[in-house]
C-alpha cells in the first residue's frame, strides 16, 4: 500500500521465503498421507524466527521436472488477486477522504451546482493533483490513521476462501462423496478396526466440513502429551453453524476436536466425558463424538444436554445415520458451510 516498488509479486516471494518451514512441513505431511512420490535429501533453507536467522534443512519433496515442490494448504488459496491493493485503498479510501476534507473547508475545487448544492470536487480532478499514489496513500494515512483500519476491516470480510466448486473447476475433479461415506460405513465395528475407522471419519468430515473447519490433526497432542485428540480441525468458518456458535452463541471454538468411537456397544457416560475433558476456553469447548450407532440416540443427545446444562461444552453427538444424513445435505449445498443438520441436531439438545 505504501512501499515504493513493493506489489503483490515481490510481497508473494518475500512471504513464500519466510514461511517455507511451515510450508515443506506441510508438505511432508501431505506426501505421506497420500502416497504422494517424493526424492529424497533436496536441501533448502529455512527461517528460524527465534534465532532470526536462516538454517539449512534437507526434506523429501515431491517434484516437479525435478525440482521440489512445496504445496499450499487450500485455504491459503484467493478467489481474486490483489486482496491488497494500493491502487484500490487510493480510489476508495484516500481520495474520498480528501474530497471531504476539500469539501469541509470549502476549498476553490468545491463545485456548486445551479440548484446551489454543494459536491466535492471530481476525484479525476484530485487524481491530477495528487498523482504519486503511494505517497498520497502515506500522507493521508499518517494524518487520518482510521482509514487504515477501515480498509483492512473491509479487505477481511471480503476475504472468501476457494471452496470445493472453485476446486472442482480449476481441476476437473470434486470430492466423491458416496465414496467417503461408504469407506466410513464398511469398517467392521470394533477395537481391532478402531484405526480404520478414525481415518475413514477423518477423510468424511474434511470434504464435508470445509470450507468451514480445515488443518485436521490426527492424534493432537495438548497438555503436554498428557491428553490426545482423535482429530483436531481448526475453525475457520465465516457463516453457519460453526460461526455461529462462537459469534452469537459465544461460544470458545478456536479449535474444534473430534472422539472416534468405533464400538459395537452403547456410548456412555466414560466418552462422553473423555470429550469434555479435551475442552478449554483456550483450546474451545465445542466437540463432535462421532460413533456407530449402537445405542439410544435419545439418550446421546440427552447427555450432551447434561453437559450443556452443567456448563461444560458443547457435544455433537454422530453416528452413521447422522453422516449419511449430513451427506445428503451436503451433496445439494455448494460448499458446506450453512449445513442446517448441525443448527437442527444442536436444536434437539437444547430444547
Amino acid at each position: 500500500l505504501f512501499v515504493e516498488g513493493i506489489d503483490r509479486d515481490i510481497n508473494s516471494d518475500i512471504v513464500t521465503n519466510i514461511i517455507r518451514g511451515p510450508l515443506i512441513d506441510f508438505t511432508v505431511t501431505m506426501a505421506q498421507r497420500y502416497a504422494i512420490p517424493v526424492r529424497q535429501g533436496f536441501a533448502m533453507e529455512e527461517w528460524d524466527g527465534r534465532a532470526k536467522r536462516w538454517v539449512g534443512r534437507t526434506a523429501d519433496l515431491p517434484f516437479a521436472d525435478s525440482r521440489p515442490l512445496l504445496l499450499v494448504p487450500r485455504t491459503f488459496v484467493r478467489r481474486r488477486r490483489g486482496t491488497f491493493s494500493a491502487d484500490r485503498y487510493y480510489r476508495h479510501y484516500v481520495l474520498p477522504e480528501i474530497q471531504q476534507q476539500h469539501l469541509n473547508s470549502n476549498s476553490n475545487l468545491v463545485r456548486v451546482l445551479k440548484s446551489g448544492v454543494v459536491r466535492p470536487p471530481f476525484k479525476k480532478t484530485l487524481q491530477a493533483l495528487y498523482p504519486d499514489v503511494k505517497s498520497t496513500n502515506v500522507d493521508s494515512t499518517i494524518n487520518h490513521s482510521a482509514l487504515l483500519d477501515d480498509y483492512r476491516q473491509d479487505a477481511e470480510r471480503n476475504f472468501t476462501v476457494i471452496g470445493h466448486s472453485d476446486l472442482a473447476k480449476a481441476t476437473g475433479s470434486r470430492p466423491d462423496w458416496d465414496r467417503v461415506l461408504q469407506d466410513v460405513l464398511q469398517v467392521p465395528v470394533g477395537n481391532p478396526s478402531a484405526h480404520d475407522y478414525h481415518m475413514a471419519v477423518e477423510a468424511l468430515l474434511t470434504a464435508v466440513l470445509y470450507p468451514a473447519l480445515d488443518f485436521p490433526v490426527i492424534e493432537r497432542e495438548i497438555n503436554h502429551g498428557r491428553k490426545r485428540i482423535d482429530i483436531s480441525y481448526t475453525n475457520i468458518a465465516t457463516s453457519g453453524f460453526f460461526y455461529w456458535m462462537h459469534a452469537v452463541h459465544n461460544e470458545p471454538c478456536s479449535y474444534i476436536p473430534v472422539e472416534c468411537k468405533n464400538y459395537g456397544r452403547e456410548v456412555n457416560n466414560r466418552e462422553f466425558d473423555q470429550l469434555i475433558g479435551r475442552f478449554s476456553v483456550q483450546q474451545g469447548k465445542v466437540g463432535l463424538l462421532c460413533y456407530r450407532g449402537f445405542t439410544d440416540k435419545n439418550l446421546a443427545i440427552q447427555r450432551c444436554r447434561d453437559a450443556l446444562l452443567a456448563g461444560q461444552g458443547i457435544m455433537i453427538p454422530i453416528d452413521d445415520a447422522d453422516l449419511e444424513e449430513i451427506v445428503a445435505e451436503r451433496k445439494r449445498s455448494q460448499d458446506g458451510l450453512d449445513l442446517r443438520w448441525f443448527f437442527d441436531r444442536f436444536q434437539q439438545i437444547t430444547s
